[in-house]
């Protein structure tokens, strides 16, 4: 199988890459600094291209064989997003076309999307748990981007969206997603010995480790599954006060280090209803759960911060 992944320096596909079989050829297309890492730990399987998934000619040139696209790359998030709107559409939005119409023309067997569990809305008050059922009403502007790319996506023949909840750890010598809330907190409490919660803290969310994110992929990879929608996610919520408390059991339990949660005021901070997935589809469809815990994960991401 002759495999295109997009965004395969970055957080997850990094991850992914280094655990992917060897007897996949794999093309990497991006432009990420790790790469000189990244071929370390890569086999000859797997081939680093430099270049934007919003070069369609270059783009062409890459999908000739092509059977499976996993398209990962993408401005991920809000607060970065809105950096650089300009950027974050062309990438997110007008690349993930650019994709799928090469694909299609070069008759790619299947096109797998990386979304997020974002689109179906943040601040809004909806039935939970989300599932792929329910129409996407996004709220946020990362939302609506992966909404719209999804659209796209859509087009193609053999489709396959994976709506990612929130996804945390710390890769195979490439680091972690460090904007994102879950590992901010665990830095501040590796650095500083103190988490810092802005509001309540009792709002709700879906947290996944991005190992067990990537055995999902590879059951996919494995599978023959055409045109779903899927959620990939932990299947259960958990609050931003419970997941403190993990880190503190953590801490004091592998580290011998006494940890404090302070409540800050932030007048920008706009807290969200509860929000998470089910994941039954995935596991009947995949044959796949979840199976690290939120105390290892923790444990692990940990370990790689104070290294």
């Amino acid at each position: 199988m002759k495999i295109l992944i997009t965004g395969a320096g970055g957080f997850i596909g990094s991850t992914l890459l280094v655990n992917l079989p060897k007897n996949y050829e794999i093309i990497c297309l991006g432009h990420s600094t790790d790469y000189d890492k990244l071929k370390e730990f890569i086999g000859d399987n797997v081939k680093l291209v430099e270049g934007e998934i919003t070069d369609e000619n270059f783009v062409d040139e890459l999908m000739k064989g092509v059977d499976v696209v996993l398209h990962l790359a993408g401005i991920g998030g809000t607060p970065v997003c809105l950096k650089d709107p300009v950027k974050a559409v062309l990438t997110n939005v007008q690349g993930t076309n650019i994709l799928v119409n090469s694909a299609i023309r070069n008759n790619v067997k299947r096109f797998i999307f990386s979304s997020s569990y974002i689109a179906y809305s943040v601040f809004k008050e909806r039935e939970l748990p989300f599932t792929e059922g329910m129409s996407l009403e996004p709220d946020d502007f990362y939302g609506a981007l992966k909404a719209t790319a999804e659209s796209s996506v859509a087009n193609f023949p053999n489709f396959i969206i994976l709506r990612f909840s929130t996804i945390y750890g710390y890769s195979l010598g490439f680091g972690a997603q460090l904007e994102s809330f879950t590992i901010r907190i665990i830095q501040s409490a590796c650095n500083e010995g103190i988490i810092k919660i802005p509001g309540s803290g009792n709002q709700k969310f879906d947290l996944l480790h991005v190992n067990d994110l990537c055995e999902a992929i590879k059951f996919l990879l494995r599978s023959d599954i055409r045109s779903e929608i899927i959620n990939i996610g932990s299947g259960k919520p958990i609050s931003i006060n419970e997941l403190s408390l993990v880190i503190i059991k953590v801490f004091k339990e592998e580290f011998n280090k006494n940890i404090k949660v302070v409540n800050i005021a932030d007048e920008n901070y706009k807290e969200w209803p509860d929000h998470w997935m089910s994941i039954n589809k995935a596991e009947k469809l995949l044959n796949w759960k979840p199976k690290i815990s939120l105390y290892e994960g923790v444990k692990n991401t940990i370990k790689k911060f104070l290294k």
